[in-house]
């Protein structure tokens, strides 16, 4: 199997974001704010990773859903890291979306099945962020993980 961007994990997504950045500066992108750019360059990265699934995993013959569930998995935990690190990451600010925000983005983006194993991932990621950096435990009731995850990030 030929390397894929799945990988280079958390790493890909958080590199690929920045160098966006970069590019945006040396290109003299226009965007309304800092925050619109962060979301652009997190879109980007996103597209990268995500785009071209069905080609992968056709020329390796690897199951389109687990391509998926990989990929997404590496930008969800670069996105709970980056959360983790940050000071300000639990509120939109002139300058970063929230974790929120960036979840949201990201979950409106992929197109996983609601059986994928990536929502438990998400559902995990969810409550230990909100144990760690919003100082609560709470509870969800369990009807589907992804149902799970998305009534977590109504809490956040």
């Amino acid at each position: 199997m030929r390397p894929g961007p799945e990988r280079l994990g958390g790493f890909w997504s958080l590199s690929v974001n920045e160098v966006k950045h970069v590019v945006n500066t040396d290109t003299k992108a226009s965007f309304s704010n800092a925050r619109a750019e962060e979301l652009g360059c997190d879109e980007f990265a996103i597209s990268i990773l995500m785009d071209k699934v069905d080609e992968y995993a056709n020329a390796e013959n690897y199951p389109k859903k687990d391509v998926l569930f990989k990929r997404a998995s590496a930008i969800a935990i670069s996105l709970f890291v980056t959360a983790v690190i940050s000071k300000s990451a639990g509120q939109d600010s002139g300058s970063h979306p929230s974790f929120k925000t960036r979840i949201m983005q990201l979950i409106g983006i992929i197109a996983l099945d609601d059986d994928s194993f990536f929502w438990v991932l998400m559902v995990c990621l969810l409550m230990s962020y909100m144990r760690k950096v919003v100082g609560v435990n709470t509870e969800v009731e369990l009807i589907s993980a992804k149902e799970a995850c998305i009534r977590l990030i109504g809490k956040l």
